[in-house]
């Protein structure tokens, strides 16, 4: 059994990415700040090596992220998503039982996607809205009650 591909979507710089796999050994080559180092990262935090931040979703995404707190119309929370997609030889069906779709599976292939994503989508734009409340009435206000200035969190992304 191998991990004959991997897709990456909305991690950092990897918008949606496909990366196929050798059996022996694969080695990632590119330009500086094009993604390598960010397929491993990614592979780390999905297998519960470390924490999920902010920064680890597309900077392109942040404007959805934005909107969602500000409770726009259709808005809707991004998810960071891998999908893993294992080689299985007969041997090694046993290890990848619980992956199968059914008994009669008959293909050499299973694939699992893990997502990055809010279990409860406005509970989370509830307590955005909770702090942000809570820090401007925390602020000093001029003579037209207006904050002295915009204290984080400003949006939802902070």
């Amino acid at each position: 059994m191998h991990s004959k591909k991997l897709a990456v979507r909305n991690f950092r710089r990897l918008q949606d990415v496909v990366i196929d796999l050798a059996s022996d050994i694969s080695i990632f080559v590119g330009a500086n700040n094009s993604g390598k180092t960010s397929v491993g990262h990614a592979l780390q935090l999905f297998t519960g090596h470390g924490r999920f931040n902010i920064h680890d979703f597309s900077a392109e995404l942040w404007p959805e992220i934005i909107s969602f707190g500000a409770g726009e119309e259709g808005a809707a929370l991004p998810t960071v998503e891998i999908d893993i997609w294992l080689e299985i030889g007969a041997e090694d069906v046993h290890r990848a039982i619980d992956l199968l779709p059914s008994l009669a599976w008959d293909s050499t292939f299973v694939g699992m996607r893990v997502a990055y994503a809010p279990i409860d989508p406005q509970a989370t734009r509830a307590r955005y809205i909770d702090a942000r409340d809570r820090a401007l009435a925390a602020v000093d206000k001029d003579e037209h009650d207006v904050p002295v200035f915009d204290p984080a969190p400003r949006h939802l992304r902070d």
